[in-house]
């Protein structure tokens, strides 16, 4: 969900079974040869569970629209000019960048896009994430982060009572304690109740 748009699912690389979605653009006069350079392709970049899709009662536009819906990281054009100019067309799933890359170097090529992909997405997650958190002190500043659609970092006792009351007023819940949590001294209250605090952690509400 993080990484998805209006298109349907954007896949991580790293996580994606199947990396690159092939589509031939086919035309009667050209079609075996295009076939023959697609079947070569999908066996050179086989290692990345390449999609070939020769179905011919589907038009070149609606795969297109189909393999974006389902997020494929990569997608290959292949039509008869492309086999002219010993070239493919690649279009990226995260940004609809399309790039010419020639035959001999795809084994080089892919491997680089899909680590530009991969760190391009986090890079960008990451930002979008940072952007909503907000260290508060005080309760007043909490109901504010929440109502500004914000993730409050705190202090927090650790009691469910309390985060249930806080959940009440505010529909916000715990997110997560973070692995590398800071230390908490003896002086460091509840956000919400005031009383010792065990640990800093995140704040969110759903939407």
């Amino acid at each position: 969900m993080t990484h998805g748009d209006d298109k349907g699912l954007v896949l991580p690389p790293r996580i994606a079974k199947n990396k690159i979605a092939i589509i031939p653009i086919l035309f009667e006069q050209s079609k075996a040869q295009v076939l023959e350079k697609v079947n070569e392709v999908a066996k050179t970049l086989d290692e990345y569970g390449v999609i070939v899709d020769d179905r011919e009662e589907y038009k070149p536009g609606w795969k297109f629209a189909q393999y974006e819906l389902e997020g494929i990281p990569l997608r290959i054009e292949i039509g008869p000019k492309d086999v002219e100019k010993g070239q493919v067309v690649i279009a990226r799933r995260d940004t609809s960048k399309k790039e010419f890359v020639k035959f001999a170097d795809l084994k080089k090529r892919i491997p680089e896009l899909l680590d530009e992909m991969h760190n391009s997405m986090f890079n960008k997650a990451k930002a979008d994430v940072d952007s909503k958190i907000i260290e508060v002190s005080n309760y007043e500043d909490f109901q504010k982060a929440i109502k500004d659609k914000k993730m409050p970092y705190c202090h927090h006792c650790g009691s469910e009572d309390c985060e249930l009351a806080i959940k009440e007023e505010t529909a916000a819940t715990t997110r997560c304690i973070p692995l590398e949590s800071e230390k908490v001294s003896s002086k460091d209250k509840c956000i919400k109740c005031g009383k010792p605090s065990k640990y800093k952690l995140y704040f969110a509400r759903a939407y």
